[in-house]
């Protein structure tokens, strides 16, 4: 009977022990239930509370890229600044109190970004602030960044144009125009002053640059900008200073001249001994030079498989009615050879004069024709003769612009040019219809093409 007694009580405090093993075991598991349950929370919230983040990050982007759009296409369809920015203002505005995007659901959960744009003055340039706030089911998160939109009345090219011809010689000093273009045909060695200074910030040849001899720099030291040649480009003898980044679209050849830009060459590169090259060459083609060559240049020198094509601006120049010059004080004569009055502003049929005079005051002459004037001093003001030739010998300094289509000479050693933009020399009353053919949606209303841009000013931030 003892022995029994003593068995059934084992098996008892067996039974007892093994239900306490199933409570805590059931207890552990709740308890590692419960915080898998709380971490699983915990990461998804962390996950929406950075997705909900860049759900506003993207909202902004949209609207920013949208705004480039509908500005560029109001800019196309207006006339002037003042309705441009009535018109945009209605677009990006009034249209995003009630804009949203909406993005693919996270975890069956609606996903958007809702827009605000708010406008911070009226000026020209104009700013803009745009708030996109993020959701996520019920967690929200805002950003903001403000842009600025900038209409003005002329594009680049033609407020800056100092030179447009097809052909263009110059035995003077120094053309100066560190904020200015010119655009022409190729040029040679013979069309420049061996020591001359073309001190031009943006350079545009739709043919090929032949210098072989002399030493005319080209472009801007102080204010380097572009060389832009639509053809060969050949700086051989001459230690010239080329300054601004230089991009060509044929074969390039160098041997004296001192590069400081950057140079990109559609084509082959043939180099001599003596360049000195401060930066880089990328090109195309195949590469020639002597045996044994300098192995510190030719580091400077990298193989690419394309560079970035460009494009010559085209501009046209058309005069106006000659009722247009009349009302606005211009004297309207036909071939005129006489001395220039001061401050003449002129419409001339061909304008010729061989005798030496002193010119002074700001003079305008505006040709259908021709302008040579040989001999004089130097003066202030505009040579214009968009349908013949310009040549101008005189001495000192010149301050202006001269346009040309078909040539411009400018033979007098010893002088100088000195740009001016058009806008200060006529303000808005530009005595030309200039139209930039160079892509489309120009317009024809006796100005250069109007132009807009958009810029973030500010890095996008949370609110």
């Amino acid at each position: 009977m003892k022995k029994r007694f003593q068995k059934k009580n084992e098996y008892g405090f067996t039974l007892i022990a093994v239900l306490m093993v199933l409570v805590v075991l059931s207890i552990l598991g709740l308890s590692i239930n419960a915080i898998s349950s709380n971490s699983v929370k915990t990461s998804t919230g962390e996950r929406d509370d950075q997705s909900v983040f860049y759900i506003a990050e993207a909202g902004l982007t949209v609207e920013i890229a949208e705004i480039e759009e509908t500005t560029t296409e109001v800019y196309n369809s207006t006339e002037n600044e003042a309705e441009f920015f009535n018109v945009l203002n209605t677009k990006i505005i009034a249209v995003s109190k009630l804009s949203s995007t909406t993005f693919e659901n996270t975890q069956g959960k609606e996903t958007k970004a809702q827009i605000d744009v708010e406008e911070l003055n009226t000026g020209n340039p104009r700013e803009y602030k745009i708030t996109s706030e993020g959701t996520i089911g019920n967690k929200a998160r805002r950003v903001n960044a403000i842009i600025s939109i900038e209409w003005s009345e002329s594009n680049e090219i033609t407020d800056d144009l100092l030179f447009y011809s097809k052909i263009f010689s110059f035995h003077g000093t120094a053309v100066n125009a560190e904020s200015g273009s010119i655009i022409m045909d190729g040029i040679e060695t013979h069309s420049l002053n061996g020591g001359s200074s073309l001190n031009i910030k943006n350079m545009y040849f739709n043919g090929p640059v032949y210098m072989n001899g002399g030493s005319a720099s080209f472009g801007s030291k102080n204010d380097p900008g572009h060389i832009y040649v639509n053809g060969d480009l050949d700086f051989w003898e001459g230690t010239r200073n080329v300054y601004g980044d230089v991009r060509v679209n044929g074969k390039f050849r160098l041997k004296d001249a001192i590069i400081n830009g950057d140079v990109y060459v559609n084509g082959d590169l043939e180099l001599g001994w003596t360049p000195q090259i401060k930066k880089n060459i990328y090109y195309t083609g195949k590469l020639i030079t002597p045996s044994n060559y300098n192995q510190s240049l030719l580091s400077k020198v990298i193989r690419v498989d394309s560079v970035d094509s460009f494009t010559i601006p085209i501009v046209d120049f058309d005069l106006k009615e000659d009722s247009w010059y009349i009302n606005n004080g211009y004297v309207v004569k036909g071939n005129e050879t006489g001395n220039i009055p001061p401050n003449a502003k002129m419409l001339v049929d061909n304008y010729a004069n061989s005798s030496w005079q002193s010119i002074t005051g700001q003079v305008v002459i505006v040709s259908k024709g021709d302008i040579i004037l040989r001999g004089g001093s130097g003066f202030t003001g505009a040579l214009i003769a968009p349908n013949g030739k310009v040549e101008y010998s005189g001495d000192g300094v010149f301050n202006g612009v001269i346009i040309s289509k078909n040539e411009i000479k400018l033979s007098a050693g010893g002088n100088t040019i000195n740009y001016l933009p058009l806008n200060e020399i006529f303000g808005n009353d530009i005595p030309l219809i200039v139209n930039d053919n160079s892509d489309e949606g120009n317009n024809e209303n006796g100005s250069a093409a109007k132009d807009v841009k958009v810029t973030i000013k500010s890095s996008i931030k949370e609110e």
